[in-house]
């Protein structure tokens, strides 16, 4: 009887930090959506600076460990080029860290 429990207990600590090393994974796939939809309502040119500061707004918002020198925003001929370093933070109870993310995407082919 005290063997189940023990590995119960062991499953139970296993799906914890799994979940926890997950979470990490799924708020970056947030934030990269929301860049793709920041880039796809991007009407009438506006200038570089503008997005730059939207998607660091944004991306502060989830909190997540960006600074203004991490994301790059690039005029293209037809749209723009969006490169994002950034982290997400990782709390495992016993250990505090950041997940690195490097994410870059743009809403035309280079030319």
């Amino acid at each position: 009887m005290g063997a189940r429990i023990r590995s119960g207990l062991v499953l139970l600590l296993l799906a914890f930090f799994l979940w926890k090393l997950v979470q990490p994974a799924l708020q970056s796939n947030q934030f990269k959506k929301l860049v793709r939809q920041e880039l796809a309502s991007v009407r009438l040119r506006p200038e570089t600076g503008a997005l730059h500061k939207r998607i660091l707004d944004q991306g502060r918002a989830m909190g997540l460990e960006i600074n203004p020198d991490d994301i790059q925003v690039l005029r293209l001929i037809h749209g723009y080029q969006v490169n994002v370093q950034y982290g997400v933070p990782l709390d495992l109870v016993v250990y505090k860290t950041h997940m690195p993310f490097d994410y870059v995407t743009r809403t035309a082919e280079v030319e």
